[in-house]
């Protein structure tokens, strides 16, 4: 029973479309919705530099509770009035992809997750 049951909270919820990410069992499960409504960019840097900025730059943008996921690189958190997450995933190429997405009133919102990667982007290339 307690194998399923986050299993059933993750497809009633998913199924729905309420969630752009849930943390199930200490996990921060991004859907394919999620990636084809996110922002995206690459950066040069590897994702152990890449990670703790995102974290930090999220920070700065929110008093909500961050909810992250260290092994999987992913975290989403409450930013003016939307729920925004982030994922940091480094393919082979030795660069780090960023993606942000973000819903308002249970709509994707370009605007809050563009907002969002440009903030995040611009604090990155500053601690350079």
């Amino acid at each position: 029973m307690k194998a399923t049951l986050p299993l059933a909270l993750l497809t009633l919820f998913g199924a729905a479309g309420c969630h752009v990410a849930l943390p199930v069992a200490g996990a921060v499960v991004v859907s394919e919705e999620f990636q084809d409504n996110a922002v995206s960019t690459t950066v040069p840097e590897k994702t152990k530099v890449v990670w703790p900025s995102v974290l930090s730059s999220l920070s700065g943008m929110t008093d909500a509770l961050i909810h992250r996921d260290d092994e999987h690189h992913a975290a989403h958190t409450r930013i003016d009035s939307g729920v925004v997450t982030v994922h940091v995933w480094q393919p082979d190429t030795g660069e780090t992809q960023i993606r942000v997405a973000a819903k308002k009133f249970l709509v994707y919102n370009h605007e809050l997750s563009q907002m969002v990667m440009d903030r995040i982007v611009n604090e990155l290339r500053a601690a350079k």
